[in-house]
């Protein structure tokens, strides 16, 4: 029609109205026909179901994501590329259906590229982010650390592809986007200034996992150490190293990436040094306990479950910090000791103890005879499951230690076990005073006069 019309005298751009609506007309049937063949082509390109007992490998199931995402999205593409079409014809653009065709070439081969990439990536992080039964053996804290990145790194690897695709179709369709990331351009200086924030932040996030992993891999071997004391002392100064290498981490980490944003980070380091200068000054008590809580430590001078006395306060040790030490004592008192108050440390439960056995005898009483009953009742009780372990070795009877008034005194002791030195010395003076008894060893006292006996009752008496 617009052919025979051009022959009769129809002006050219009457004939090219007509050619264009008539292509439009195409265009729309042809869209038209897509829409309604949309879920019959969709059938066709999906992957058919999976057996019951079909398990696919990981190449296999990426394609069929591929061809479920292709299912769902053809006819978006087909319309897309049929408006194209037109406008190119309408336009009526130099080497454009030329271009039209070479850009939808290099637009499916990016996609597909990206794709690949993106699952290929995914495949490298489950490898690289899932340990192995070994690894994970030997770094028990290592996958659910591993797990914990696992999200962001996908997400910023899809975002950074995103941005590299949409750049290079960009180009393709004649944009010239590459242009934009020219050196001296601002694009260029924007994406070295992302990728030195980005080196660094990845550059401190391996220093702190490599150190908290190492401090946690010392923890957990800790919990099965024999060693109470020891581990006690490096449990408490462990965490403690941890935080200071994740502030020093940290503010390295924004230091440099206010320097790559080009702010002068100078005035900074300056302000923060006087603030910390006014903070010192104010702070000098807890400056004192800190620096001699961390001496005290790494001298091993105390341990949680010690018997210790500092500060003028006695108990065994519940709970150490940098800055104080908690103390139960004998009645269930907590003492809260800081510190800097502490000048001398006594501790009773430091790799051996001795059992002291002071014992009064008559003038009478072969103190020969005292001597081995005792060396006795302590050989007897070594044969014991209850004081085999707490008792290292004989009885030392070092023999007549005074003269008094009343008796004669007898010393002697018995090396045990740190922490089991007063259950021993008791059981041992019970035992004492039942043999004495049994030989007829008289053991000297001084009776308490009815004054005396009448103010201890008041004093005992509950309320």
């Amino acid at each position: 029609l617009a052919e025979a019309g051009l022959f009769l005298g129809l002006p050219w751009a009457a004939y090219d109205a007509i050619l264009n609506v008539t292509l439009l007309v195409i265009s729309l049937l042809l869209v038209r026909l897509v829409l309604q063949q949309r879920e019959a082509v969709a059938d066709f390109l999906r992957a058919s179901p999976l057996g019951p007992d079909e398990v696919p490998d990981q190449t296999r199931l990426m394609l069929r994501g591929a061809r479920d995402r292709l299912a769902e999205i053809w006819h978006v593409l087909v319309i897309l590329w049929l408006v194209a079409s037109w406008v190119v014809w309408a336009l009526a653009l130099e080497n454009g259906f030329q271009r039209l065709l070479w850009g939808t070439v290099l637009t499916l081969l990016v996609v597909g590229l990206a794709k690949a990439l993106d699952e290929g990536f995914i495949r490298l992080t489950d490898h690289l982010l899932n340990p192995s039964p070994d690894l994970a053996k030997r770094w028990p804290g290592l996958p659910s650390r591993a797990a914990t990145y696992v999200p962001p790194v996908r997400a910023g690897v899809s975002v950074l592809l995103g941005l590299a695709v949409l750049v290079l179709l960009l180009e393709t369709w004649g944009l010239h986007s590459l242009d934009w990331f020219a050196r001296g351009t601002l694009g260029n200086r924007l994406v070295e200034t992302l990728f030195n924030i980005l080196c660094t932040l990845v550059l401190g996030l391996v220093i702190w996992e490599v150190a908290n992993s190492s401090i946690q891999l010392r923890l957990s071997r800790l919990s099965r150490d024999s060693h109470a004391a020891r581990s006690a002392r490096v449990r408490t100064l462990l965490p403690m190293l941890r935080t200071v290498i994740g502030v020093f981490i940290l503010v390295f980490v924004v230091l440099n990436a206010l320097s790559q944003l080009g702010v002068n980070v100078a005035p900074l380091l300056a302000g923060a040094g006087v603030v910390g200068l006014a903070i010192g000054f104010g702070s000098q008590t807890l400056v004192k306990d800190i620096i001699t809580g961390v001496f005290l430590l790494l001298e091993d001078a105390v341990a949680v479950g010690d018997s210790v006395n500092v500060g003028g306060k006695g108990g065994v040790v519940e709970h150490l910090s940098i800055r104080s030490i908690k103390l139960r004592d004998g009645d269930g008192s907590i003492h809260i000791v800081p510190f800097s108050t502490v000048t001398t440390v006594t501790n009773s439960t430091r790799d051996f103890a001795f059992a002291m056995a002071d014992v009064l005898v008559s003038y009478e009483t072969n103190t020969d005879e005292a001597g081995a009953a005792i060396k006795a009742i302590v050989a007897e009780m070594r044969t014991e499951p209850r004081f085999e372990r707490a008792i290292r070795d004989e009885f030392d009877f070092w023999g007549v230690d005074n003269l008094g008034q009343v008796g004669v005194l007898l010393r002697g002791r018995v090396r045990t076990e740190p922490t089991q030195r007063w259950p021993v010395q008791r059981e041992l003076l019970r035992r004492v005073k039942r043999k004495f008894e049994e030989l007829g060893i008289d053991i000297p006292h001084q009776p308490l006069g009815p004054l005396e006996r009448s103010s201890k009752g008041k004093a005992e008496a509950p309320g």
